[in-house]
């Protein structure tokens, strides 16, 4: 399933949704096991805390701004805390849309890793 960005509204979170009668709660029943930063695209793989099953989340034409690692992080995974749909503030004033018509994405986890990104598409899969 691919979500344009470009359609959610800044500071609406794409922690919840419901896609084909599926319930997606990245919070709540999901653990992050892996991150890969890899050409323009950010690739987050997710378990199922309770079922045995995984989802893969990709965002694509990603132009990073940020990325910041604490000490606590988790060997066991980590717990999406954030993400959302931002503004980026450039010289005083907050910028909704890139240039290239990419949007600002914060994506924090409970542990201490945050990410800043322009981008236009994630893919749940």
């Amino acid at each position: 399933m691919k979500i344009d960005l470009r359609t959610i509204e800044p500071m609406n979170s794409l922690m919840q949704f419901t896609h084909q009668n599926v319930n997606f709660d990245f919070h709540n029943f999901y653990q992050c096991h892996k991150v890969l930063f890899e050409k323009d695209k950010i690739i987050l793989r997710l378990k199922h805390l309770k079922e045995p099953t995984h989802v893969q989340i990709a965002f694509s034409e990603v132009l990073l701004e940020k990325v910041e690692f604490n000490a606590n992080s988790s060997s066991n995974g980590f717990t999406i805390d954030q993400l959302y749909r931002g503004r980026y503030e450039k010289e005083g004033k907050l910028i909704e849309l890139s240039d290239l018509g990419k949007v600002y994405l914060y994506l924090e986890f409970c542990e201490g890793l945050n990410l800043e990104f322009w981008c236009t598409s994630m893919f749940v899969e």
